[in-house]
């Protein structure tokens, strides 16, 4: 969505954090973060649009027996605020491999 975004389009699709993924669009949250302080920035605010979010999160809860336990990401946890490397990311739930030499 950023890419077109780039190329010019005038609206691209999104989804609201806690709805995206799966067979959805793009979180939004994270299209506004990638975009934030280029030359296409948005101008909407990201606590804003999270505290919409939290309705949607909740309103999801409501319709969860019909999802067949395909779900989405946690609202407020599937975006990080301050950027860590992406291996950290990846192997933080999991316990340190240990290697023998």
């Amino acid at each position: 969505m950023v890419a077109c975004a780039q190329a010019g389009a005038d609206a691209v699709d999104a989804a609201t954090d806690s709805m995206s993924g799966m067979t959805s669009q793009p979180s939004i949250g994270a299209i506004l973060a990638s975009l934030e302080g280029s030359d296409i920035d948005t101008g909407l605010d990201a606590n804003q649009v999270r505290a919409i979010d939290s309705y949607w999160a909740q309103t999801r809860l409501i319709y969860s027996p019909f999802e067949a336990g395909l779900t989405g990401p946690d609202s407020g946890k599937s975006f990080l605020m301050h950027p860590i490397p992406s291996l950290c990311f990846v192997l933080s739930p999991f316990p340190s491999p240990r290697y023998e030499t």
